[in-house]
């Protein structure tokens, strides 16, 4: 099938251009009002090459953020994520773009289902604060970040994500109820409620997060959805080189999960990690990590899921799993990254990024993604390459 830009697509393309000609703000039109906008605009275009064909996409997303400053203790904050997706594959996976399946209120709306284009809305930020001095309250739907290292995330267990995803960087919202109590400069303890609409699926957490000696540390225990989790995280350095890791142990609700085929297992799933920054004129950095899974899930030989948000006890098929990256200046608006990944049946993945910056407010990414192997591995029953180009422009 021939893939064509539609008239719909060329206008989308088109107006991406405009704001080049009102990219940088005016002096003197700061103001103190008590709501704020910002967001931005993106067009991706992406070529995934299979051994016998090619399917090529079309993604734009519009992202608006919104927060009101009622007084020094209340505050209220939105951001709508739309994506217009449009594809020449036979068996598009688009209308999955913004599933909401995994919150307790479906704030998505699909206002364009086709079998080659699609386009979705949803509020994946939606929430009031309440702050004082030693407590902050908030509601709604909100990114939970209990991450700590920065490859693999055993200890973000509300918005785990995928190594390989390169378009939503901001990661889903989680339905829950969020309270700190701040003990001291250091130390903070943090208590979730999120609800489910199967009330055996509600999540309970609590974290410790505490500071000895210049390297920070957390402590967490929780009832997950369909696990109990106990983790634990750190983060330092040791003559300038960071050191960073994360640790959980799942223990499963019970052996099935009810109304499904789904097997689940104990699982300690393990992340270590450093990063050095070389510096030198390229301002070189280098980052390596290993992750180890006990009983980890089976492997799908769609990639595509791969892509997909992940969960903090899914994150690698295999037991042993490596990672390196490396990343460096061109010039002083252009930053290269090269990154691979190793997996214990001789899977691989090796990638190129290059991000240049066009003005304050915009950028052109260009994306390499790889996925090869052994004919009886994983990512090799199911080679294929992505080429991915977008640019962006953010008010």
């Amino acid at each position: 099938m021939t893939f064509m830009f539609t008239t719909s697509s060329r206008v989308l393309i088109a107006v991406l251009w405009l704001p080049w000609f009102v990219c940088a703000e005016v002096p003197g039109l700061e103001t103190s009002d008590p709501l704020s906008l910002d967001g931005y605009i993106k067009y991706t275009l992406t070529s995934t090459q299979y051994k016998d064909t090619t399917e090529l996409d079309q993604l734009v997303t519009q992202r608006l953020n919104a927060t009101y400053q009622f007084d020094d203790a209340w505050q209220w904050h939105t951001s709508i994520r739309s994506v217009f997706a449009s594809t020449n594959s036979s068996n598009s996976q688009s209308t999955l773009l913004l599933d909401d399946n995994t919150n307790f209120m479906d704030l998505s709306n699909t206002w364009l289902d086709k079998k080659e284009a699609v386009g979705q809305s949803a509020l994946d930020r939606l929430y009031v604060d309440w702050q004082d001095k030693n407590y902050l309250v908030r509601l709604g739907r909100f990114r939970v970040n209990w991450g700590m290292t920065t490859v693999w995330n055993p200890n973000d267990i509300f918005n785990a994500y995928s190594i390989y995803d390169i378009d939503y960087p901001e990661g889903a919202g989680t339905d829950a109820l969020y309270v700190t109590k701040t003990l001291d400069y250091a130390s903070e303890i943090n208590w979730v409620y999120s609800p489910n609409e199967n009330k055996e699926r509600d999540s309970y957490s609590a974290r410790y997060l505490f500071n000895v000696n210049g390297w920070d540390g957390q402590a967490i225990i929780s009832q997950s959805k369909i696990n109990r989790v106990v983790g634990f995280g750190f983060s330092g350095d040791i003559k300038g080189a960071a050191f960073r890791g994360e640790t959980s142990w799942f223990e499963p609700l019970g052996s099935h999960w009810k109304n499904t085929n789904e097997r689940l297992d104990q699982a300690l799933v393990t992340s270590m990690e450093t990063r050095y920054h070389v510096g030198g004129v390229r301002n070189w950095m280098i980052t390596a990590a290993i992750l180890h899974t006990t009983n980890p899930v089976d492997a799908t030989d769609n990639l595509k899921e791969l892509g997909a948000a992940a969960s903090a006890r899914a994150l690698s098929f295999s037991e042993l799993t490596g990672y390196v990256d490396m990343s460096f200046d061109l010039s002083s608006l252009h930053r290269v990254t090269l990154l691979s990944s190793y997996y214990q049946d001789n899977s691989y993945f090796y990638g190129i990024t290059s991000n240049y910056s066009l003005a304050s407010c915009s950028s052109l990414v260009f994306v390499l993604q790889r996925f090869d192997g052994p004919v009886d591995s994983v990512f090799g029953q199911s080679q294929n390459t992505i080429l991915s180009a977008s640019i962006d422009w953010a008010f």
